[in-house]
């Protein structure tokens, strides 16, 4: 079986977690270098691999297809001259119906038929990033195939709207959404508070979306107590300021990322002491200004590292 040391000729980290290797290969890998890698050692134990666009359309398509990886179930792909033709090759691969993590950069529109025909029918984590031709994913949205998904990450997209996987009941399942730094307007966060598919998630990211119907939105969010089993809150850089934080219904809510927003001690203080608030753990958020007392509440996490984009 493949180790951490005999990989490391062609990666530059692999990550063991229940006796699975999850591996990143080095960026400049050529299509010899896959070659290689593929008759020199024996992979069953390779559950995930991170390919960098240097290895080729040929390259990704042997690592997709070889019989030598039959476990392989996470994908990242990125750094390909043409994105949405590396994404041909992994749907149009043996890999993909056991496929259960995705994530790709820069992909189009052209994604979301893929995604909509239901080949990845073990999906449970898609994550999409930095993709400004990426406008819409309602074919996949609205179809039965995200039954299977339990985790979404949508960042520094051209999205629009969500709504129809709000309104679709095979959506259910859905247990972490992040949708940061997209172009959806109100009415996206208007219909998921009032989604009855949405009671399952715990983990919401809103980061980075400053449109002032958005942010209107986003408070009606803190003060209705929806999705009611909300656990983990994250809105950073929205631009967040003077909020009643008194009239907050989130009773599960355990964690609130609020850095990037311009709050002081007090607001912090406030938000500590919501009473809507009760189960609350862990509040992070930048250095306000000013004097810090030295008795600080412990669920205060102060934390100033810059955002990585």
């Amino acid at each position: 079986m493949a180790t951490m040391k005999t990989l490391s000729r062609w990666a530059s980290d692999v990550r063991e977690r229940n006796r699975k290797l999850y591996v990143t290969l080095r960026r400049g890998l050529d299509l010899e270098g896959v070659q290689a890698m593929l008759l020199g050692h024996d992979l069953r134990n390779v559950a995930g691999l991170r390919i960098p666009g240097s290895v080729g359309l040929v390259g990704l398509r042997m690592l997709v297809s070889d019989s030598r990886l039959p476990n392989l179930v996470s994908l990242a792909i990125f750094g390909f001259e043409d994105a949405d033709d590396a994404v041909d090759e992994v749907f149009e691969s043996p890999i993909i119906h056991r496929l259960q993590v995705l994530k790709v950069w820069s992909v189009s529109d052209t994604l979301q038929a893929r995604l909509g025909r239901g080949k990845a029918k073990a999906l449970r984590q898609l994550d999409i990033r930095y993709s400004r031709e990426l406008t819409t994913l309602d074919r996949y949205f609205e179809s039965p195939h995200v039954q299977t998904l339990r985790f979404l990450t949508l960042e520094r997209t051209a999205l629009s709207d969500a709504t129809m996987l709000f309104h679709n009941p095979a959506a259910r399942q859905l247990q972490s959404l992040r949708l940061i730094g997209c172009d959806f307007d109100s009415e996206t966060v208007d219909h998921l508070i009032v989604s009855p598919y949405m009671r399952n998630l715990r983990k919401l990211d809103l980061s980075n979306n400053t449109q002032d119907d958005v942010l209107a939105s986003i408070e009606s969010l803190l003060r209705t107590g929806t999705p009611p089993g909300l656990e983990s809150l994250a809105l950073r850089g929205n631009e967040l300021m003077e909020f009643d934080w008194s009239r907050v219904k989130l009773p599960r809510l355990r964690v609130l990322d609020v850095r990037d927003n311009p709050m002081d001690l007090d607001e912090l203080l406030e938000i500590l002491q919501a009473p809507g608030l009760p189960c609350l753990k862990k509040l992070i958020a930048h250095s306000p200004e000013g004097f810090l007392p030295a008795n600080l509440d412990p669920r205060l996490i102060l934390d100033d590292r810059k955002q990585k984009w």
